[in-house]
């Protein structure tokens, strides 16, 4: 039996895992999202700053103002080091399967030169016998 927090949990680990994938293949995207957000942002307390004449309003909006600039940083420092930990992974599984490949190569190479020496050798026997082969081809002609 699965509890509502499970489900809820489930679901956000589900969301988040998606929102990771999506930041990391569009990550230009996301850049240009945050760039969107500090500009809006920005306009905003201009905007306000203007018109708001009483200065206990005006630095009860200014301190807001803070507080969603560091929200909106956090978000973003937390997406982009996702994305960040996905790229590391990525990284540590190619570098696996690289040393992977340059094992598999080493032992391809130790097999050819392994075949190699072998071939030299079974030529040197084949010559041999084709000497003997012909040496006594030789002595049957002359009748020895």
């Amino acid at each position: 039996m699965v509890s509502i927090h499970g489900l809820f949990f489930g679901s956000l680990d589900l969301f988040w895992r998606n929102l990771r994938h999506f930041a990391y293949e569009n990550q230009s995207f996301f850049e240009l999202l945050f760039v969107v957000f500090y500009s809006v942002e920005q306009m905003i307390l201009l905007v306000l700053t203007f018109y708001l004449r009483d200065s206990e309003v005006l630095s009860l909006v200014i301190s807001f103002f803070a507080l969603v600039v560091l929200a909106t940083f956090s978000c973003q420092k937390t997406l982009m080091e996702s994305r960040i930990r996905i790229q590391e992974a990525q990284i540590t599984n190619l570098s696996y399967e690289k040393r992977f490949l340059e094992e598999k190569a080493d032992l391809i190479v130790e097999g050819y030169e392994s075949l190699k020496d072998r071939s030299g050798e079974l030529s040197q026997h084949l010559n041999i016998l084709e000497s003997t082969k012909n040496q006594r081809g030789n002595n049957d002609q002359r009748g020895v």
